[in-house]
């Protein structure tokens, strides 16, 4: 950048060494490079604001995102707690650290209920994908693009069956809260399926699908989703309930 600033002052001194308004062939050599470093001057200053704005923006998210999940451990700690209280005193199995008494019928059947509508929810989903990359693969760019669609209506599906079920109580801030950011990811995957549905051209689908992913409210929208997704599942750990939500598949 300094010695491209260097030659933007430098150049006005070498045309008007080569004869000031004397039209010739080097003065405009030398005016269009004048022209073009101005614009490489432009573009590269441009690109360092943007870098930089992307660097704070990156931070914030960061920092909020390490703070949700600060308070969503404290939930699930303070609803492991509730739910251990309910089932009875802690049992001792001879270790140092006494182990989490026996789940509540109530708690397990309740994380036994959700784990078997979002495990199904994965498999379907998986089974979409797959059809997708078939079809793509066929050069039908309809068919493809309505897969996306039948791929949202999964997870609207799903969380729609978790939100209406009723957590025990200690757990219900924790179920609020994913239920929640589920709806949120769900709607996300709905705005990018209808973004999908609007390509006419392969190239089109192949920008949306590289860029939509990566837009900040699409990455918001599933760091909510996850961070809620495995305090609850630890809330069930710590309970004395197995359970995989699948977290690692939002």
């Amino acid at each position: 950048m300094r010695r491209l600033t260097v030659l933007l002052l430098a150049l006005p001194a070498l045309l008007a060494a080569c004869g000031g308004d004397d039209r010739s062939a080097e003065v405009e050599r030398l005016q269009a490079d004048v022209e073009a470093l101005r614009a490489e001057v432009a573009y590269l200053s441009g690109e360092l604001e943007i870098a930089q704005s992307e660097r704070e923006r990156a931070e914030e998210e960061l920092t909020q995102a390490l703070a949700d999940l600060e308070r969503q451990t404290a939930i699930a700690a303070a609803a492991a707690a509730a739910v251990q209280a309910e089932s009875g005193d802690m049992v001792d199995d001879g270790d140092d650290a006494p182990a989490p008494a026996p789940a509540s019928e109530e708690v397990r059947a309740y994380f036994q209920q959700l784990e078997a509508v979002f495990q199904g929810a994965t498999a379907l989903s998986a089974e979409i994908v797959a059809k997708i990359d078939a079809t793509a693969r066929t050069g039908d760019l309809d068919a493809t693009t309505a897969l996306f669609g039948e791929l949202a209506q999964v997870l609207e599906g799903a969380v729609a069956k978790a939100a209406g079920m009723e957590p025990p109580p200690a757990l219900a801030s924790l179920h609020g809260e994913f239920v929640a950011s589920q709806e949120g990811f769900a709607q996300a995957m709905a705005d990018y399926a209808r973004a999908i549905d609007r390509v006419t051209t392969w190239e089109g689908f192949g920008a949306v699908v590289e860029a939509f992913p990566q837009s900040p409210d699409f990455l918001a929208a599933a760091g909510r989703a996850v961070i809620a997704c495995f305090a609850l599942q630890e809330a069930g750990a710590e309970s004395g309930v197995s359970v995989d939500l699948r977290c690692e598949g939002i």
